[in-house]
């Protein structure tokens, strides 16, 4: 069966900027080289990609990486398979895998952090933040509807550093944060401040779908 409601976009190295910056998006620059087809627009939507690589990613100044993104439709699970992985240098930050099923407009994804820099999303918390450093670790399995994707497993801070506006004091983090579907848990958050002051926090946030978000603080 031929399929007429197809796109089709083929990049030989574009300038991502100069593409953004057409929908006001600013500061974000790299390269994007590789082909993506899209079949079955106005029904059922198949993905693929080929060679898809978005290289030398630089948000306001600071370098993420070559993000490379491997797409395929799969009649077998009705969905899009997809692998996408962040990599700078010999330093893998990122792995994003699992199914899109468009078909059931379902989920299953496993996204992976490893040591991922924190300095880049600094500007995006100006007003809030004044600083933010160290790195983060996870591993989160996303399921579930796309509406209503239920999340689980942890967010691990290594050494992260928040500075907090309303405060004017820099928190270092070392702990781990622990993630289910209608609950985010914080077991002996240890908080050092810059002039080695510690406290300890326990605190579950319940939530249905990250709303109606329900505080209890020890």
């Amino acid at each position: 069966e031929q399929k007429t409601d197809t796109l089709k976009a083929y990049f030989n190295h574009a300038e991502i900027g100069d593409l953004l910056e057409a929908f006001d998006v600013k500061n974000i620059r790299g390269s994007i080289h590789g082909d993506v087809l899209l079949t079955g627009i106005l029904e059922q939507p198949e993905l693929y990609t080929e060679g898809l690589k978005m290289s030398n990613i630089v948000i306001f100044g600071d370098t993420l990486g070559t993000l490379n993104i491997d797409s395929q439709w799969s009649d077998y699970f009705g969905g899009v398979r997809m692998d996408a992985t962040l990599q700078k240098g010999d330093n893998m930050f990122a792995e994003l895998d699992g199914t899109v099923y468009t078909t059931q407009d379902s989920l299953d994804l496993q996204l992976r952090l490893l040591e991922m820099p924190l300095k880049w999303m600094e500007p995006f918390a100006a007003g809030v933040l004044n600083k933010l450093d160290g790195t983060i670790s996870t591993n989160l399995i996303v399921e579930g509807s796309s509406k209503a994707p239920k999340v689980r497993g942890f967010l691990g801070f290594n050494e992260t550093q928040i500075g907090i506006d309303y405060t004017n004091v820099v928190y270092t983090i070392s702990d781990t944060i622990r993630i289910s579907p209608d609950r985010i848990g914080f077991d002996n958050l240890t908080l050092k401040d810059s002039e080695g002051h510690q406290a300890s926090v326990n605190a579950t946030v319940t939530h249905k779908n990250f709303e109606d978000m329900k505080y209890l603080l020890n």
